[in-house]
């Protein structure tokens, strides 16, 4: 699990941010709120980079250190570790895994799985 974001820069919105003693440690869930532009979905980019183990990102020149509860720490260089539990709700979510268009009387499906087996049923009715 995370237990704090102690480094990030040149990603999105955040320039230079480095770690404050006031932050609160993230929990098993977390909720990220606020207005638009203070950079909840760039905060949720990065998250989702830890739930893919990708380190591609959209930032290249990015720079992130992350300190795990074990004491471990993950940056943006590292492989990304498997034993970590991440799920992103954002858009991107959404985007992949929910299909309003292909629904059939009030089903909505919400996997990506499905979201293919849907196509290759299209495919074939066409």
């Amino acid at each position: 699990m995370i237990r704090k974001i102690k480094k990030v820069s040149n990603f999105g919105i955040f320039n230079e941010i480095e770690n404050n003693p006031d932050y609160t440690n993230f929990n098993k869930l977390n909720l990220f709120y606020g207005l638009n532009g203070s950079g909840k979905s760039t905060l949720s980019h990065l998250y989702s980079l830890l739930e893919s183990k990708k380190i591609k990102s959209r930032f290249p020149n990015s720079k992130w250190n992350i300190t795990k509860t074990d004491g471990n720490v993950i940056t943006e260089s590292d492989d990304i570790d498997s034993s970590l539990n991440i799920r992103v709700f954002d858009m991107g979510f959404i985007d992949r895994n929910l299909n309003w268009n292909e629904t059939i009387q009030g089903i909505l499906v919400v996997s990506e799985d499905k979201n293919e087996e849907i196509k290759q049923l299209k495919n074939k009715k066409e």
